[in-house]
């Protein structure tokens, strides 16, 4: 579907996005859409694109390769992505093909489309939006629809738990076009303080030695009972796949809790012991997590008042270069961008917790909702 230019845009200044360095992203229907504020005219951004249609990356090995199917139609294209599992190396092909809906470099307006037309996924089509926002700074929005094949080899081997990471895969890519263009380009050098996407959306930071994420979203109860509720660390076991007990010891607002973990890769079963304190200030929890490796993650967990009545919260993560492993788990094996443990992380409380408040504390892990659809209010 063609998308036309936004009006607000025609008044859009790089200050006004709540971009600056960071990548915005949220669900779209079925998919998910990231977006990007580049310190680059829509000219330099347009031409190198257009040239490429695979940005390689450097994030965790992950090998893509962009060929054309017949000489001289750069259009058509069979793009190879190579993953370097520890044990052997897995390979998936798609044939895509890409279309010019629009291109209006005179009013600063781009867009392309790539669609899957053979692979190794069921439907994979993205959208690649370009906006001039002045002349120096180029707004990129990017729309992606992912579904495997279920016949795909690799999905009959993977365990039950690994196929968390498939029904996220949008958002893993989504991301990972961001960051690669934040490599061809220096993104802005600040945020605005007061950034604060509407309900649905994550924002992440990546720094030279951390990631930080923010999550955003609502929950259907009133907060004093969404707070009790969630402050009942003992009971996250429910919604959490992962996590096989949580102990606590509460001393006046601080909960200190151990964690008793499981993961499963191939025919192996790991297990750990991670630790939480959680400080249980009015409207702003502070936490602080360590692994059995000492590494280490702290943020806060905001809760409010929404207009509606409901739960308006927003939950931060600060990361180092090596997540904890209840956070990591499994994906420390995949070639995944290095902010992609965080962001499962987030998506997973996010979606499990919402779940669970509103079904009366039954989770419903089975369910096929797209993380985030639901969430389109705004925030307080």
């Amino acid at each position: 579907m063609l998308l036309l230019a936004r009006p607000w845009l025609a008044q859009a200044t790089p200050e006004s996005f709540c971009a600056g360095n960071d990548v915005l992203l949220h669900a779209l229907g079925q998919g998910v859409e990231a977006r990007v504020l580049i310190d680059a005219p829509i000219t330099a951004v347009y031409h190198l694109l257009a040239s490429r249609p695979v940005l390689p990356g450097r994030d965790r090995h992950l090998l893509l390769r962009a060929e054309p199917l017949k000489p001289g139609h750069s259009d058509d294209y069979k793009v190879t992505a190579t993953i370097p599992l520890p044990i052997w190396h897995v390979q998936i092909s798609m044939n895509m093909k890409q279309q010019t809906l629009l291109q209006d470099l005179p009013h600063q307006h781009v867009l392309w489309q790539q669609q899957q037309v053979s692979g190794d996924m069921a439907v994979y089509d993205s959208q690649t939006e370009l906006f001039g926002v002045d002349p120096t700074h180029t707004l990129i929005i990017y729309r992606v629809t992912i579904k495997p094949d279920p016949n795909f080899w690799l999905l009959r081997l993977l365990p039950h738990g690994l196929h968390t990471l498939v029904n996220f895969l949008p958002w893993f890519t989504a991301a990972g076009f961001a960051f690669n263009l934040q490599e061809h380009w220096p993104s802005l050098a600040t945020t605005p303080a007061a950034c604060s996407p509407p309900p649905g959306w994550v924002r992440i930071r990546r720094q030279p030695s951390a990631v930080d994420s923010w999550f955003t979203w609502l929950y259907p109860l009133p907060l004093s009972q969404s707070q009790r509720r969630l402050s009942q660390l003992q009971r996250y076991h429910e919604f959490l796949p992962a996590v096989q007990k949580v102990t606590v010891q509460r001393r006046g607002n601080d909960l200190y809790s151990a964690w008793t973990l499981t993961d499963h890769l191939g025919p192996f079963t790991l297990h750990h012991n991670d630790l939480l304190h959680v400080r249980l200030n009015p409207g702003n929890w502070l936490y602080w997590g360590e692994d059995a490796g000492h590494h280490r993650l702290s943020g806060q967990w905001i809760m409010q008042t929404s207009s509606s009545g409901q739960t308006w919260s927003q939950l931060s993560i600060h990361c180092p270069e090596r997540s904890p492993d209840w956070v990591s788990g499994w994906l420390n094996y995949m070639p995944y961008p290095r902010s992609s443990a965080e962001l499962l992380g987030g998506l997973l409380l996010m979606e499990r917790s919402t779940q669970w408040l509103n079904s009366g504390n039954r989770p419903n892990q089975k369910s096929s909702t797209p993380p985030l659809a639901r969430h389109t209010k705004s925030a307080p």
